[in-house]
């Protein structure tokens, strides 16, 4: 098989079952690579990721905050993971709203 991956394409029938097949191993991927995510194409959560991710890139003060934030909670919370991801959740809940305008403004997409 290994010879043939990149001189082999193989046509076949659709299979009603992939798209649930593939979230459990969409699962199982994201659970070995700690943290990945594994979203399709054009799915509205995908984009999400990206508008924040473009958000820090192209301010780089709230790439700061971001960075500032995620720093001290973590040695706040150094011992109760969940409520470190609870209290970041709100972090970036607020950069998100401030993504989003971001996007509006920028017509970014």
């Amino acid at each position: 098989m290994a010879d043939r991956a990149h001189t082999v394409v193989e046509l076949v029938p659709y299979d009603r079952d992939w798209p649930e097949r593939f979230s459990v191993s969409a699962a199982e991927i994201a659970a070995v690579l700690h943290g990945a995510r594994i979203e399709p194409v054009g799915s509205a959560t995908l984009e999400e990721y990206l508008v924040f991710r473009d958000f820090l890139r192209a301010v780089p003060a709230a790439a700061d905050r971001y960075e500032s934030a995620k720093h001290s909670l973590a040695r706040e919370h150094r011992e109760r993971r969940s409520l470190y991801v609870d209290l970041k959740q709100d972090v970036v809940d607020g950069l998100m709203l401030e993504a989003r305008a971001w996007r509006r403004r920028s017509r970014y997409r």
